[in-house]
């Protein structure tokens, strides 16, 4: 009959399980510590921990899943216990928030842009283009920064959400500081309206010329020598 003896291990637990005269073989990895949280598939087929989306199938969007969150990955279950239906290594500090897995996106995600029917890519842009020029490019641009077009549903939400409250001729203009600084994340947009921060006006080129007057002296004062003056 298997007894439980404390045994010294430093990469393991302190208990290890001894049958007769020979222990069992070790785990090949330390205990990883993780914490529990609710999250929601979104349309994209992501669920969102810490600024990243990590896939979550299809067949589950919009559902509450279970998350549990260790040092280095990232798990979705369906219930605390029960199936789980994606795994994640867990990133930290890369440009990249989206962790995808082609192979299992819906096929219509994975077709070409143009034959897609319904689109709902094509249904932000066009409240995009209702709310100016510039917004309209903004969310172009951010469609084309992604991988995948499903990766910038909830950015291009983002900014075009606040546009009734704020205005759309106020957003479309921040949407020109956002461009040029190539700001493809609707918490920059958000953060200029919030604050009370107005586009950057731009400033005419200064044409005005210098008038003549006897104490300025042109470029042919330096290029001749006065009468009992030395050149410098």
């Amino acid at each position: 009959m298997a007894e439980w003896f404390p045994v010294e291990c430093g990469s393991c637990s302190p208990l290890t399980r001894v049958q007769g005269a020979r222990l069992v073989q070790l785990p090949p990895h330390r205990w990883d510590w993780g914490e529990w949280t609710l999250r929601n598939v979104a349309r994209n087929c992501h669920v969102a921990i810490e600024r990243y989306h990590y896939f979550g199938p299809a067949a589950y969007i919009g559902r509450t899943v279970e998350v549990l969150i260790s040092e280095r990955m990232i798990e979705v279950f369906l219930e605390r216990g029960g199936d789980r239906i994606a795994v994640h290594r867990r990133k930290k500090k890369e440009s990249n928030r989206y962790v995808t897995q082609p192979e299992y996106m819906p096929k219509r995600f994975n077709s070409v842009r143009d034959i897609r029917n319904p689109d709902y890519g094509d249904f932000l842009l066009g409240q995009a283009r209702a709310i100016g020029a510039n917004a309209s490019a903004w969310a172009a641009r951010c469609f084309a920064s992604k991988d995948f077009p499903e990766q910038a549903f909830t950015t291009v939400q983002g900014m075009i959400s606040p546009a009734e409250k704020h205005g759309f001729a106020r957003l479309d203009a921040l949407c020109v500081e956002a461009l040029a600084l190539e700001l493809f994340a609707s918490g920059f947009l958000r953060d200029r309206l919030r604050n009370g921060g107005e586009p950057e006006p731009l400033r005419p080129e200064h044409t005005e010329a210098i008038p003549d007057h006897i104490n300025i002296r042109g470029g042919t004062f330096y290029s001749k020598t006065r009468e009992g003056e030395r050149r410098p």
